[in-house]
């Protein structure tokens, strides 16, 4: 009896493996509150959220103790790069999660969306996995929908080499597939291009899986973003 219990236990796990949603913020009080929600939404249940705040001040903690207090938070105090913060974020992950998906502090994601990525890199026993997006500008507050027009299923390193087509928000990866390539460069070189880096790596060794459905709101804020202060 015991053991056809560990057994179900086993298979459930398997069936619904663990995803840890990795969010890191910095003085995003105005925008977290509806990011954490939209994670909270998934129809998929078997998730963690940890978030790694490098705030100067408690705000944007303080609306997550208040409203999701199941939500994991470092604290950061030093002065950190995104890129450190979601190695830290992935690092803190439940030993037995399985996929790791990151989830920028002002973005949103669709109730269906890690239901979709999960059931198909199983399925598909993938390691790399995103979505299309919808671009939402937040000058003009303008949607373009389905915003990449990628005419194949599969992302491979010659085409990334050409241009980035990933948005952050909507990538699933393997926890294994991001510690064999030891997840983001947290070098200021890359800094505001530290995920397009990553997505080299490891389209090196897999193909990312495009899911063209627009499962993810990425959430276009030029004056305010990384790549404008970047080299």
């Amino acid at each position: 009896l015991i053991n056809k219990k560990k057994k179900n236990i086993i298979k459930k796990k398997i069936k619904n493996p663990l995803v840890s949603f990795i969010i890191p913020t910095y003085n995003s009080h105005k925008t977290i509150y509806k990011t954490l929600k939209s994670i909270k939404s998934q129809t998929y249940k078997n998730f963690e959220i940890i978030v790694v705040d490098n705030s100067f001040d408690d705000r944007t903690i303080k609306i997550i103790k208040k409203y999701f207090k199941e939500v994991k938070i470092i604290r950061i105090r030093k002065k950190i790069l995104p890129a450190e913060a979601r190695n830290i974020g992935v690092n803190f992950s439940n030993k037995n999660s399985k996929y790791i998906s990151f989830c920028d502090s002002d973005d949103l994601i669709k109730p269906d969306k890690t239901m979709i990525q999960v059931n198909l890199m199983m399925k598909e026993s993938l390691d790399a996995s995103c979505t299309n997006v919808d671009f939402y500008n937040v000058q003009t507050g303008k949607i373009k929908k389905n915003f990449f027009l990628i005419p194949f299923n599969n992302i491979t390193f010659e085409t990334l080499a050409y241009k980035n087509l990933i948005a952050t928000s909507s990538v699933m990866l393997s926890k294994e597939i991001f510690q064999s390539v030891n997840g983001f460069s947290d070098s200021s070189y890359f800094y505001s291009y530290e995920d397009y880096f990553l997505w080299l790596k490891i389209s090196k060794k897999k193909k990312f899986r495009f899911i063209d459905q627009n499962l993810t709101i990425y959430r276009d804020d030029r004056k305010n973003s990384a790549s404008s202060k970047s080299k």
